[in-house]
């Protein structure tokens, strides 16, 4: 089994911004630990992981069935120390996250867009650079730069 070459960063990565607008607090999104998941079991066959450029911390996690036309997929993230369930925006299962995705929480949207057509590393499943835009219900939004994996 060879292992892969570790991830190049992209010229185009930048640092977490900071929370601008809204009543002022600042959007805090900390890692997943296993507690999380064992607490919210995500369903389907397949997953997908936003993790941070700093620490490569998984801060989403989502899973959806492949070939579901009318499924959505299912997330998992925690703000500010509560791991929160979320549901995608559009229905397509597994197969509508592998270009980015959006998904909604209690008063928070969480949209992955691709930065780069280029996966950042080989492999079956290799991590594609994302950016995690956060967006409170207050007008409240944070970009996190990072990475977006799918695969089994």
């Amino acid at each position: 089994m060879s292992s892969s070459p570790a991830p190049t960063p992209s010229a185009t990565v930048t640092t977490q911004s900071p929370t601008t607008g809204g009543d002022g607090s600042e959007i805090v999104l900390t890692a997943l630990t296993e507690a999380d998941y064992a607490a919210n079991q995500l369903e389907g066959e397949l997953g997908c992981s936003f993790a941070s450029n700093q620490g490569g911390e998984t801060l989403l996690a989502a899973r959806g069935f492949v070939d579901d036309a009318s499924g959505r997929a299912q997330g998992l993230a925690s703000i500010g120390g509560y791991a929160e369930r979320l549901m995608a925006s559009a229905p397509g299962g597994f197969d509508a996250m592998i270009a980015g995705a959006r998904f909604g929480g209690r008063g928070m949207t969480y949209t992955v867009t691709l930065t780069d057509e280029k996966p950042a590393s080989g492999g079956e499943s290799p991590p594609n650079p994302a950016n995690l835009l956060l967006q409170r219900g207050d007008g409240a939004e944070r970009t996190i730069p990072g990475t977006w994996t799918c695969g089994p």
